[in-house]
């Protein structure tokens, strides 16, 4: 998926943030994801995505699987890729619009780290079209 609009992780901060500050938004969205952020935001996703939200507990974890056929296509990590993996380095990062916000930001405009998995693009990365 390509095209105009925000990129993958623009869109998760713009839905965790509201989330954050709305308990009605957050259990529409755990309950039916798609409506629940075409009508928050008043715009239609693409008919084809398919969208999964699980609330992490702490007594739980999500574990999210990597794309493995996008990434055998991509042949493997380069040495400098291995290299930051090794450090454990990032450079993917954004800011948090919300204090209470589940990314663990502390105030508001908090800036967080995705972690090197973002930074290698291990997660499929594509636009939300008309967000």
């Amino acid at each position: 998926m390509s095209g105009s609009g925000v990129t993958r992780e623009q869109f998760e901060v713009m839905v965790v943030a509201k989330a954050a500050e709305d308990e009605v938004f957050r259990a529409k969205l755990i309950a039916s994801p798609k409506a629940a952020i075409e009508e928050a935001f008043g715009k239609a996703l693409p008919a084809g995505l398919s969208i999964s939200v699980v609330q992490e507990t702490t007594d739980s974890m999500v574990l999210v699987l990597p794309d493995f056929a996008m990434l055998a296509a991509n042949d493997e990590l380069s040495d400098e890729q291995v290299k930051m993996v090794a450090a454990g380095a990032s450079t993917s990062t954004g800011t948090c619009g919300s204090s209470n916000c589940s990314l663990g930001c502390s105030t508001s405009g908090s800036t967080f780290n995705t972690g090197i998995l973002g930074t290698i693009g291990w997660r499929t990365n594509f636009n939300i079209p008309g967000f």
